[in-house]
C-alpha cells in the first residue's frame, strides 16, 4: 500500500497525469461541441433521437481521438519515444476503438434504455472512458512501467 501511494504522490507521475487530464479537457470540449454542432445540424433531418443523439457523441468521439493521439504526444508524453510511430497511433486508434464502443453502449443504456438526459449520460460515458483509457493507453501504447517512470517522460 505504501508503494502504491508513492507511486502516487510521486510528482512525476502527477505531472503526467495532470497532462494526460489537461489534454483529456481539451479533447472532451471539442467532443462534446462536435456532438452539440451535429445534433443541432442534423436534429430536423434525423427524427430518431437515439440515433442523433449516439451519432453525434460517435462523431465527436472519433474526431477528438485524433486531436488527443497528437497532443498526447506532443504534451504528455513529449520525451517518451515509445508510441510515436505508426504502431503506436494504431494500438492509441484501436484503444479508442474500445472506448467508442464503451461510450456508445453507455449512451444507448443511459438515454434509450434508463431515459436519462443525454447530457449526463455523455459525461458519466466520459469519465468511465476517460480512466480506461489513462490506464490502458499509459501501459499498452506509451509503455511506461514502474522501471521506466523515471527516466522516459518529463
Amino acid at each position: 500500500m505504501r508503494n502504491l501511494l508513492s507511486y502516487i504522490f510521486n510528482k512525476k507521475f502527477l505531472s503526467e497525469l495532470f497532462r494526460f487530464l489537461f489534454v483529456g479537457l481539451i479533447c472532451t470540449a471539442f467532443d462534446f461541441f462536435i456532438m452539440f454542432a451535429y445534433i443541432k445540424i442534423f436534429e430536423s433531418a434525423i427524427t430518431n433521437d437515439t440515433l442523433l443523439n449516439i451519432t453525434g457523441s460517435m462523431i465527436g468521439f472519433i474526431i477528438s481521438t485524433v486531436l488527443n493521439y497528437f497532443l498526447t504526444i506532443l504534451i504528455v508524453y513529449k520525451m517518451n519515444k515509445n508510441g510515436k510511430d505508426l504502431n503506436g497511433f494504431f494500438k492509441f486508434f484501436v484503444l479508442s476503438i474500445v472506448g467508442l464502443t464503451l461510450n456508445a453502449w453507455i449512451m444507448y443504456i443511459g438515454y434509450n434504455m434508463l431515459n436519462i438526459n443525454e447530457w449526463i449520460v455523455k459525461i458519466v460515458a466520459t469519465f468511465i472512458v476517460l480512466v480506461l483509457n489513462f490506464i490502458l493507453k499509459r501501459f499498452l501504447v506509451f509503455d511506461i512501467d514502474a522501471k521506466q517512470k523515471n527516466k522516459t517522460y518529463a
